[in-house]
């Protein structure tokens, strides 16, 4: 196996149903066929390769056209790979560690670790040998931390490691407070909670802090477990306050955001308009007039269904926030915590909005940048004023059924017809989706 082709090749087991296992079938066959125990490879990448290999024979991966008689025979070599790689990894020790298992590529690290401490190798070797040798294989500390065996037997030394880099604190946040993470991370036992928070601290002063994992602290819930108490998520605060402002001054980015106002001069309850004069700004104008003359309790219920998008037509809130909404660079990109609630946005449509289900939040706290979601698909009408393209929200009526007793019935068009519900988007009978046309 010296062409990089042969490399490139080499076999990895991933699991039963990763899609990758039937590519490796043909090598998987052409191993076993050429496998003899007598004249086996001693190094250490052909021997994990085997081991791979024997996974694929275990589950029952072989070519279709193998007949029942050599199936049978390659399954009588999963005993003579097993006893071959026992044998090799059994035989390391402080004096040949170095020189076995320095060659080891990237692709096998987790094999290889996993290997070392099945055959009790971590017992046989010195602490300060084997972390040496395996930081020149390559080997990186969320690596080590991967591997449970590792850290039983070398618990003190990869507490060191650990602390002795402020950017391993990202290993803490991984495992307490990053969820939907790939590999599990075990952290030494002997690692305190005061080396924790101690390690979060240097990480969050640190000038490679990333602001993904300073602002997942900033976030975190207080909790003695995880090192963060409060000093700690100000720290964290004014830190991604601090890098935020420092990456925009040389990068305008792009401004977005939400704006809510109260007009006392405005007939319609609310008029949505979308300002892309200069970003992409979100302005929802409520008619005071309209608030104040409806302040009866079946009004006020109208206006938090209807109004403000609180709930939709059957009564269900539209406030919880559901990974589908997430914008798709901030799915790739973003570090979502166990904890935080994740908000997103999504850009409106030219002819057609869906307007905040949480709008009426920023108009009674004041505050800015809500996420943009609601239940009804409604007809906009597109006004240009000084530039600025504008967008007039025709508020859907409440339906007879739900309409509240004693609640002020809902607003006249110019045309002097009532307002009616427009039906959201959706799919027919049939799984064909509805085409975007005037829904009026």
């Amino acid at each position: 196996m010296s062409s990089e082709d042969d490399i490139a090749r080499r076999v990895r087991f991933f699991g039963v149903q990763d899609l990758a296992a039937g590519w490796y079938v043909p090598r998987v066959a052409e191993l076993v066929e050429q496998f003899d125990p007598a004249n086996a490879s001693s190094d250490a990448m052909d021997l994990i390769e085997l081991h791979n290999v024997q996974q694929y024979l275990e589950h029952g991966f072989f070519p279709p056209e193998y007949t029942e008689a050599e199936r049978a025979t390659a399954r009588s070599r999963i005993g003579q790979i097993r006893s071959l790689v026992a044998s090799f990894f059994s035989s390391i020790d402080d004096a040949n560690c170095a020189a076995l298992i320095s060659g080891v590529d990237h692709e096998y690290h987790a094999d290889l670790l996993e290997l070392l401490g099945r055959h009790k190798a971590y017992e046989r070797c010195n602490a300060t040998t084997m972390l040496r040798v395996l930081e020149q294989a390559g080997v990186h500390m969320s690596e080590l931390l991967a591997c449970k065996r590792l850290q039983a037997a070398y618990d003190a030394e990869v507490r060191d490691q650990l602390l002795a880099s402020p950017s391993n604190a990202e290993h803490l946040v991984r495992k307490h407070l990053q969820k939907d993470v790939r590999e599990a991370v075990h952290l030494p036992r002997s690692l305190s909670q005061a080396d924790a928070r101690d390690l979060l601290e240097r990480y969050i002063d640190s000038p490679d802090a990333n602001p993904n994992y300073v602002g997942l602290i900033e976030s975190a819930p207080v909790s003695s477990d995880t090192g963060v108490d409060a000093k700690l998520k100000l720290r964290a605060k004014r830190r991604n306050a601090e890098m935020t402002e420092k990456f925009f001054e040389n990068n305008k980015g792009f401004r977005t955001g939400t704006e809510v106002r109260l007009s006392d001069e405005q007939d319609a309850p609310v008029k949505f308009e979308m300002d892309d004069s200069d970003g992409l700004i979100a302005r929802f104008t409520y008619s005071s007039r309209w608030l104040d003359e409806t302040q009866d309790n079946p009004s006020i219920l109208n206006n938090f269904q209807h109004l403000f998008e609180f709930a939709d037509r059957n009564g269900l809130l539209t406030l919880p926030s559901y990974p589908a909404q997430l914008g798709g660079l901030r799915t790739i990109y973003g570090n979502g915590g166990q904890d935080p609630l994740s908000g997103g946005s999504r850009v409106p449509c030219r002819r057609h909005e869906q307007p905040p289900s949480d709008a009426a939040i920023p108009a009674l706290s004041g505050a800015h940048g809500q996420r943009s979601r609601g239940s009804h698909l409604l007809v906009l009408r597109g006004v240009h004023r000084g530039g600025v393209r504008r967008r007039e929200l025709l508020v859907p009526a409440v339906k007879p059924r739900s309409h509240l007793p004693g609640a002020r019935s809902p607003p006249l068009r110019r045309d002097g017809e009532r307002h009616h519900p427009v039906q959201p988007l959706g799919r027919e009978r049939g799984g064909r989706s509805r085409p975007l046309g005037d829904h009026v």
